[in-house]
């Protein structure tokens, strides 16, 4: 049985009816009409909306570089957001190294508490080599001699203390990796107090903003803190560094196996 869909009158059509008859006549309408709906809003497909910004205002005539111009208010809104993702970056960055050079200044102290000891002749050394000398003076006396007509043996004789190579070198390197962790602790509060400094007072007028912020990005420049900051990981990186080199020369004259896996770390972290 043939199926008809009923449509608008034809034009073609002495007022009649016309229809569309059979599959292939219902496939065209549908193409013809997909196609005349086609870029029409509906709810699957709205009409896109898009925001503009408000009308421009524009300065009165001899006022474009007033304290209240608009020039100085697009400056100014422009600068606090960029000020202020810079700003933000710097101080998570900082606090980052904070953290770790507090933590690894006090790994480091231990050690040095440890190793200082070495480049200083021990008490109880000193103490036995003096009981040493009284105990050979009391051996003397009693024998009937003279101690001070006897010469003390050469080996009780006291003599100077001379640190070894490995000991100098050891707490050469630790010292001054902590020295390394700490200067770059202070240079962090410093900057962070620059940072605070640089993003505070941002009330008033447009004109006096911009000339106040202008004044301080000058000083950051001319005072370097952006390399400054760069360069702090770096330092961090160093100290780290120069204390696990101090570690593997501690650890060789020790124990050879214990050694070794420490260098072959600090090689492959370096």
């Amino acid at each position: 049985m043939p199926l008809y869909f009923m449509t608008r009158s034809s034009k073609k059509g002495g007022g009649g009816g016309g229809g569309i008859k059979g599959t292939r006549g219902l496939q065209d309408y549908m193409r013809k009409r997909a196609k005349r709906t086609q870029g029409q809003p509906t709810a699957q497909n709205p009409v896109p909306c898009y925001t503009t910004d408000g009308p421009q205002e524009f300065d009165e005539d001899g006022k474009e570089l007033g304290p209240d111009a608009q020039v100085w208010k697009t400056y100014v809104r422009e600068a606090d957001q960029v000020d202020r993702e810079l700003v933000e970056g710097w101080n998570n960055s900082m606090d980052v190294i904070l953290i770790f050079a507090a933590l690894f200044s006090a790994i480091s102290t231990a050690f040095v508490i440890e190793s200082y000891k070495n480049l200083k002749q021990d008490p109880a050394d000193a103490s036995s080599q003096t009981l040493l000398t009284i105990s050979q003076t009391l051996m003397f006396i009693a024998n009937g001699s003279q101690p001070t007509n006897t010469p003390l043996a050469t080996d009780t004789e006291p003599t100077a203390f001379h640190a070894s190579a490995r000991d100098i070198c050891v707490n050469a390197l630790w010292f001054l990796s902590l020295s390394l962790s700490v200067a770059v602790s202070l240079i962090c509060m410093l900057a962070k107090e620059w940072c605070l400094e640089f993003m505070s007072g941002r009330i008033g007028p447009a004109g006096a903003q911009a000339r106040r912020r202008q004044q301080r990005w000058d000083g950051l420049v001319n005072w370097k803190m952006k390399e400054i900051i760069l360069v702090l990981p770096s330092l961090i990186h160093l100290s780290l560094l120069l204390f696990a080199v101090g570690l593997c020369v501690f650890l060789w004259d020790v124990h050879y196996g214990v050694a070794i896996p420490v260098v072959i770390v600090t090689f492959m972290a370096a």
